[in-house]
């Protein structure tokens, strides 16, 4: 009703006409009066003034008192301006106002005999009407919810000018609320048939009398009201079902929704979390064995020696950091909780990485010990000049940015090309981003109007030119995310990019075999490869090759490439 009241005052009649005309169905009492009031001056706004006098008469029947307007007074003087404009005389539209307000169905034979009956006939009609039918048809129709009543007067009492208004006042009268009421006045002024129920809209209660009036004014009374009633129940029961039952239906298909939406997201939840949860384990017990390692040189530590005191400071740091995502990692229930176990991970791995390099000055050095290698942390090249200390047999160079490092400080890690798996060498952090889901990119170039990824660049040298272009901000340097269609078209064309002396596109690093078979292509001195400018070490077809491939991991399959004596890993190669 408020809905329906604030559009009034705003002008949208239309709406609200139709939110007055639902606060109709869903009020009882002063509410529903004052529904039906507000309603007829939507309604006569609306220019629809015959429909607005039935429903300000419906207003006047429902609370006689017309304690829903300002004032009596200021309802008269509104019904007889929407009268006048419906085309009724305001004479007598006063008449019927003034006896509606001032008489009720209190006393007429109709009234007394409904309230303990169900059936009244006039004895006037009573020759014409099988009144036993009647009631029979009324109580067998046995609605649970619903009942009905049937009226049949010879004329109206006195002070009602229609059959509707009568009919409403006594429904009221008598209390019925939702139950149906019909009343049909056989001669007279107002003589006509009215069906009233609280459950129904003015407009349905018409078109359920006006399908049967000619039948019930022919004289067909007996079926006609007994059609008029069953109808009625039928559209009152109707309405009470489907409310619920909508209801219950909605709630029940928002739940299912509800459940299926968080199962889903459960178990995808689920999933990533299983996903992430065995690299970082592996990563955990990585930092154990580290620090297994440096308790084997605890005791031969020299006494009051800063070395030695941050050798043990970096490994309680680091000891501290893996049992905090231990714990994270065995109670983890969102991947917010494993990406944060991943960078204690990280920061732990670099404790024990610290705590090496104090050992080895605290100790004069454990490069010699075998497995020492395993642990040892090698720091990225900052400088052309870090890089140059590099050992020539040592370089290596990250997949994704081409950073020049040392081998021992690159992470093998598993990308997919055109469907297939490649593994390829990763700085720490790479490799860590790839783990969270991350999609790296590839340093490119432009040659000859085409982009194309750094190590098919022919004038590129990591180890020469990578901290230069790193900074330069050349324009002709720019980098794109991995496509399969880019790295496809590096190995589609052997003789396209690789001309001149610039790096490999399939070494890893300097003086290590790379991809042999590579000059049964042609257009490749396999003795003449010289990436770094000083060295002529045999690439391509080494019969003894002494080094590992891109990858530097045997038991890769290389035979897809050809070549003699295969043994290491290409650039980048299936998995097997």
């Amino acid at each position: 009703m408020s809905d329906g009241i604030a559009a009034y005052h705003t002008g949208d009649y239309g709406t609200a006409v139709a939110d007055l005309q639902q606060a109709t169905s869903a009020s009882s009492g002063t509410e529903q009066a004052k529904a039906y009031y507000m309603l007829g001056l939507a309604l006569h706004k609306d220019g629809r003034a015959t429909d607005a006098l039935k429903a300000l008469q419906r207003a006047q029947a429902i609370d006689p008192t017309k304690s829903f307007a300002s004032s009596p007074g200021k309802f008269d003087t509104m019904l007889q301006i929407v009268s006048r404009d419906a085309g009724v005389t305001a004479a007598s539209t006063g008449a019927a106002a003034a006896a509606s307000s001032s008489s009720t169905p209190s006393t007429d034979k109709a009234s007394v005999a409904l309230t303990d009956a169900d059936i009244y006939v006039d004895s006037q009609l009573a020759a014409n009407i099988d009144s036993t039918r009647l009631e029979s048809d009324v109580q067998a129709q046995g609605y649970a919810h619903t009942k009905a009543k049937i009226a049949v007067l010879y004329r109206l009492p006195n002070g009602y000018s229609s059959t509707g208004q009568y009919t409403a006042a006594l429904h009221k009268y008598l209390g019925m609320g939702n139950d149906v009421l019909v009343v049909a006045a056989v001669h007279g002024a107002g003589a006509g048939v009215a069906d009233v129920s609280d459950n129904l809209t003015p407009d349905e209660e018409d078109a359920i009398a006006a399908r049967y009036v000619s039948q019930v004014g022919s004289g067909d009374y007996t079926n006609g009201l007994s059609a008029i009633a069953h109808d009625a129940q039928n559209a009152v029961n109707g309405k009470e079902r489907m409310g619920p039952d909508i209801l219950l239906t909605v709630f029940l298909v928002v739940v299912a929704i509800i459940l299926i939406v968080l199962w889903s997201a459960n178990q995808k939840k689920k999933a990533q979390i299983a996903a992430m949860r065995g690299p970082l384990l592996a990563q955990a017990q990585k930092v154990l064995q580290n620090i297994e390692y440096l308790d084997n040189y605890t005791d031969v530590l020299p006494k009051n020696n800063a070395d030695s005191d941050q050798v043990r400071a970096f490994r309680q740091a680091a000891a501290a950091k893996y049992e905090q995502a231990n714990k994270i990692l065995n109670r983890a229930t969102e991947p917010t909780d494993l990406q944060r176990a991943d960078s204690i991970i990280e920061k732990a791995l670099m404790d024990t990485g610290n705590a090496r390099r104090f050992l080895d000055k605290a100790t004069g050095g454990t490069a010699n010990i075998p497995g020492d290698d395993a642990i040892r942390a090698q720091l990225l090249p900052e400088s052309p000049e870090d890089a140059a200390q590099v050992p020539s047999d040592a370089r290596g160079v990250s997949f994704f940015s081409s950073r020049p490092a040392p081998i021992g400080s690159l992470v093998p890690v598993t990308i997919e090309v055109a469907g297939k798996p490649r593994q390829v060498l990763a700085t720490a952090e790479e490799a860590a981003q790839i783990r969270r889901g991350q999609q790296l990119s590839v340093r490119s170039f432009t040659v000859g109007n085409q982009q194309v990824p750094w190590w098919a660049c022919s004038s590129y040298d990591p180890y020469r030119d990578y901290y230069a272009y790193n900074n330069s901000g050349w324009s002709n340097v720019a980098a794109g995310f991995i496509a399969a269609e880019l790295l496809d078209s590096v190995f589609a064309q052997p003789g396209g990019y690789y001309g001149g002396g610039g790096y490999s596109p399939y070494a890893f690093a300097p003086g290590y075999d790379s991809w042999n078979g590579w000059d049964t292509w042609g257009g490749w001195d396999n003795n003449a490869y010289s990436p770094s400018g000083g060295q002529n070490a045999p690439v391509w077809n080494d019969p003894e090759p002494s080094g590992a491939g891109f990858m530097g991991s045997p038991g890769y399959d290389t035979s897809d490439y050809g070549g003699n004596n295969p043994s290491g890993t290409p650039f980048m190669n299936d998995q097997s």
